[in-house]
């Protein structure tokens, strides 16, 4: 039997962009290389067709960009070619552009990724709705990450019938080489620096907290959390920009705790979550409403927090931090690991998508 031919379509692609989305699509890519073969369609900073691992890239010359979107004329020309070379198209929602290009393809079977809601752009949201019902209606299944987000997301309320909950996962790697990291304490932060993941809230609360503050990650908040840093004259604040894979797992395995202060539904999973979950670190994070309250639960596997709380952020940190609470901050660790193992290995997510793939490659 033939492998199945799936293209994904996202908004960028791992290492040229660094998120949880990126980080799926090569996880997931990777593990069901005996099954399938992935291309994907992205849009970057030039026109280039490559091999990348266990994906063949076709990345396309952003023309412009609104709110955040990227479009492409090329990727507008060639998708609809590209896209004929394979059996099933993935989408990743949501980045609307993909919705222009999914009305270029017709007779094709489709599936979507559902990361998260649209949350900050309320008034192009508006404009855009109908063109989102479009989309949506025409795919065969949706897919998401967790019941929480399925459960409280107005959009997919329309299409209960073809939603699918798969939770996302990660692997579990053993770091075993020693370093210097070991002889530190800090408390580690990874994530996109993007306006919604709560990062100055840390700041904020990192001028209560004696612990050095390690965080992981780029983007278009860099440059005004590092001015906030100065502002508050924070000392134990360090930004190490992107780090790679290998250095990231010595950061998590040595960390005291993984702290994650997201504000909003914009942050709908949280993969970064997941990893330190792997590594048996307690986690730190804040209810919004989304499926983060899923992976950490409270007083099980570390605290859930109000979100835009720097006081009890720092409360909670101290908490942990405090050598009489060692026993709590192991066992959190402990749980953390446990509720990985159950139910977010990779192998469960892509045995997941496999069948999914199947079905819709078979029967549609």
């Amino acid at each position: 039997m033939r492998k199945i031919k799936i293209l994904h379509v996202s908004k960028g692609f791992y290492p040229e962009t660094v998120g949880g989305i990126e980080t799926f699509i090569d996880l997931l890519s990777n593990e069901l290389k005996k099954f399938c073969e992935f291309g994907l369609f992205c849009v970057g900073n030039n026109t280039k067709i490559y091999k990348h691992k266990n994906l063949k890239i076709y990345k396309f010359k952003k023309s412009f960009e609104i709110s955040s979107c990227p479009f492409s004329y090329e990727a507008l020309v060639n998708f609809k070619k590209i896209s004929s070379h394979y059996d099933i198209i993935h989408y990743h929602y949501p980045y609307p552009f993909m919705d222009i290009l999914n009305l270029f393809v017709f007779n094709k079977k489709k599936i979507t990724t559902y990361h998260s809601d649209i949350v900050k752009q309320k008034i192009l949201n508006f404009f855009y709705f109908p063109l989102k019902i479009i989309f949506l209606q025409s795919q065969k299944f949706l897919i998401a990450s967790s019941r929480q987000y399925f459960k409280t997301s107005k959009d997919l309320q329309f299409f209960k019938l073809k939603t699918k909950i798969i939770h996302f996962g990660t692997k579990l790697i053993k770091v075993k080489s020693k370093n210097n990291l070991e002889k530190e304490k800090y408390i580690l932060f990874i994530g996109s620096l993007r306006y919604y993941k709560g990062v100055n809230i840390l700041l904020e609360a990192a001028k209560y907290i004696n612990c050095k503050i390690y965080i992981c990650g780029t983007g278009r908040e860099l440059n005004s959390l590092i001015l906030l840093k100065e502002k508050f004259k924070l000392h134990n604040v360090f930004f190490l920009g992107y780090v790679s894979e290998y250095h990231k797992r010595k950061l998590l395995k040595n960390s005291q705790l993984f702290v994650f202060p997201s504000i909003t539904r914009a942050e709908a999973f949280g993969f970064a979550i997941l990893e330190a979950m792997s590594f048996a670190k307690p986690i730190i994070s804040c209810n919004v409403g989304s499926a983060t309250s899923y992976l950490n639960l409270n007083n099980k596997t570390g605290f859930v927090i109000k979100p835009n709380d720097p006081i009890m952020l720092s409360k909670k940190i101290n908490f942990l931090l405090d050598k009489k609470n060692c026993k709590i901050k192991i066992k959190f660790g402990l749980q953390s690991l446990q509720r990985f193992k159950k139910y977010f290995n990779a192998n469960i997510m892509a045995s997941k998508y496999l069948k999914i793939y199947q079905t819709v490659f078979n029967n549609f």
